[in-house]
């Protein structure tokens, strides 16, 4: 069963397809040529079907909405203007633009881990191989020459002894205990008490709603790019957010605009929005700009939020290496003492 598509594929799907009506193809034939493209295997009988139906006389947003478990609420959206506007191209070239710098954000996350997941296994590495090969053979010697193994030799000994014996079974609980920590972080990602902690929990609230933050101005300026008013891009928008708390906040923005609120105010009164944004609120509905100051708080909050990733992955480096050389030393502790008492007791005969 096909998940729903990830970043990158959806911004490779949307830049394909605003080339091809770019270059002049109808969305019927743009379909069909995807469909036998060997990137999108996976997907050739969603875009079959939806080419079928483009073909039965049903329209884009019709064809593409039977897809909603593959395409996010912004993209079949998006859509939805571009058909209505009778501007298909133009909403996939704003599909691209915008999964790509989602695509791009989260691969630099992740790019950026990768050194300190390099570290961590090449320590679990030197760490088994100490046990393994180098212990055993001192604490051997020590034996043989009648020493006494220190404590902390025991320890690691025993340990490796232990892990020896059961490996099997320990191979097993530690796949289902992972198999029990995917289902459990599963269900609890968005689970009223989670989303309750992200929004209020001291050490995490400030990144949260900055994330937050980010992504609804990023759904908004998506939304203007395509067409939408701003109302329509505000209450819109309210989707992309799983946070239950969060998205209540924008309902009652939302609602207040409605009843006859300014935007300022009914950002101002939900008491969740940081002030920084609610000055750029301001200032765009006092300029009615608000489609270029929505851009500039995407910019200052995208730019806030990858300052943030880097400053933790600057503390959690830092603190991995400290964690393997305090086991590591421990280790080479473990090995010495034995090799000291091997030396008193060549010395002693």
């Amino acid at each position: 069963m096909i998940k729903m598509l990830n970043k990158k594929t959806l911004s490779q799907f949307s830049s394909d397809i605003y080339f091809l009506l770019e270059s002049g193809f109808s969305i019927i034939k743009t379909m069909d040529i995807l469909s036998r493209q060997k990137s999108y295997k996976r997907l050739r009988k969603v875009f079959e079907d939806i080419g079928n139906s483009l073909k039965s006389g049903n329209n884009p947003y019709n064809s593409f909405s039977k897809y909603k478990s593959y395409f996010p609420f912004e993209f079949i959206n998006s859509i939805k203007l571009g058909d209505d506007s009778n501007n298909l191209k133009e909403s996939f070239k704003n599909l691209s633009q915008y999964y790509e710098e989602e695509y791009a954000r989260s691969k630099s996350l992740k790019d950026s881990l990768a050194y300190p997941k390099m570290v961590f296994i090449m320590g679990i590495g030197v760490v088994i191989f100490l046990i393994n090969f180098i212990l055993p053979k001192f604490t051997e010697t020590l034996s043989s020459l009648g020493g006494d193994m220190p404590g902390i030799t025991k320890f690691f000994l025993n340990s490796n002894i232990f892990f020896k014996r059961y490996y099997i079974l320990i191979l097993i609980f530690t796949v289902l205990l992972i198999a029990a920590g995917i289902k459990f972080s599963e269900k609890i990602k968005y689970n009223p008490v989670t989303d309750y902690i992200k929004m209020k929990f001291p050490f995490i609230k400030n990144y949260y709603i900055k994330l937050q933050t980010y992504k609804y101005c990023e759904s908004m300026l998506l939304m203007l790019s395509s067409g939408f008013n701003v109302y329509n891009s505000m209450r819109d928008s309210i989707e992309m957010s799983k946070n239950i708390y969060f998205k209540k906040t924008l309902e009652e923005v939302t609602d207040n605009i409605n009843s006859g609120s300014g935007i300022t105010e009914a950002f101002q009164n939900s008491r969740v929005f940081e002030d920084k944004f609610i000055e750029l609120i301001s200032l765009g509905e006092e300029s009615s700009n608000l489609n270029f100051v929505i851009k500039k708080a995407c910019f200052l909050y995208g730019r806030e939020i990858k300052n943030l990733n880097k400053r933790v992955i600057s503390i959690v480096e830092p603190s991995l290496i400290l964690i393997l050389a305090f086991i590591v030393s421990m280790i080479i502790l473990s090995i010495m003492l034995p090799l000291f008492s091997i030396m008193d007791a060549i010395g002693g005969v």
